[in-house]
Parts: structure tokens; sequence; C-alpha cells
């Protein structure tokens, strides 16, 4: 009778500690989702600030920056008379609701873009979900901006619990 019972602790036990290592697995595995959707917005992100020239709307939670023209073998397009770059597409990340509408609050993160030209935003497209917060940073002002520093936090939920994760990447902007 007691070997029954000690039997029965042990069991217990490692009934007990199988349940906790779920837990902690699926937690795991909920954190690392968000992180790897809030990792790929933001190289997304980066790419397209990064080959910016020109940043139009510098916002607190949005961005609209000009992307240069590109010829049919993808290279960049220059004005002979200028020698400038010939403006492209303009490329906006904002944070919205489901509808992707910019003014409406939610917890997507958005990218839309404008061709060269036109006045319609097209191609828009969700980045991820589950977004807490998108934060735009301009170094060293506005008027001479040379560094965009991202920040995005993302919420992952398992059960009852919610976890976030916050991701931050500096980008320099075209040819600084």
């Amino acid at each position: 009778m007691i070997a029954v019972g000690i039997l029965l602790l042990i069991t217990a036990a490692c009934g007990s500690l199988h349940i906790m290592c779920l837990k902690m697995y699926q937690q795991g595995v909920s954190l690392t989702m968000a992180h790897e959707r809030g990792q790929l917005a933001i190289q997304l992100m980066r790419i397209s600030i990064r080959e910016a020239m020109n940043v139009d709307y510098p916002g607190p939670n949005a961005i609209i920056v000009t992307l240069p023209a590109k010829d049919a073998d993808r290279h960049n397009v220059i004005d002979p008379a200028t020698k400038s770059l010939v403006p492209g597409e303009q490329v906006s990340f904002y944070y919205a609701s489901d509808s992707g509408f910019p003014m409406a609050n939610g917890t997507t993160l958005w990218r839309a873009t404008r061709p060269a030209g036109t006045t319609t935003w097209q191609r828009i497209e969700c980045l991820a979900e589950n977004v807490d917060s998108l934060d735009f940073q301009y170094s060293p002002s506005l008027d001479m901006l040379e560094l965009v520093k991202l920040e995005l936090t993302v919420r992952a939920k398992e059960g009852p619990n919610e976890y976030t994760q916050t991701l931050v990447e500096q980008v320099l902007i075209r040819n600084h």
C-alpha cells in the first residue's frame, strides 16, 4: 500500500513536470513566432527606407518614402540633364486596423505603394499582425535626415497570457 502511494506521488510529479514543460514550450513557440513576424516586417521596412531617395512624410507612427525609378534591368534611372535620380514609386508603412485604412486604429502593420505619377495607393499588403506599437525616430533632425530608427512591438498570446517582443533597427538613408 505504501509502495502504491509513493508510485502515485512520483506519477503526479512527473505529470506536473510534463505539463509545465509543455506550457513553457508553447510560450517559447509563441514568442518565437512573434519575433520572426516582427523581424521580417522590420527587414522589409529597412530595405525600402535605406533605398529611399527622399522621406516625404516622417511621422511618429508612419513613414512615406520615395524610391528611385528603375529601368528594365532594375538599375536606378538618372536624369541626364541634372545627373540626379529620377523619382519612382512611393512606399508607405503605417499601423492601422485590419481594413488597411490609414486613419483607423488597429494592430496591423501595412505597406502600400503608389506608382510614380499616380494619386492612388495600390498594392496594400499586411506585413505583420498583433502589433502593439510602431515608432519612427529621425536623426539628427527632420531637416537634416540621415538616420531612421524603427521600433516595432509585436504581441503573442498563449492561453490567458500575452507576451510582447520589441524589435529595434537603425537605418541610414541613401548616401549617408
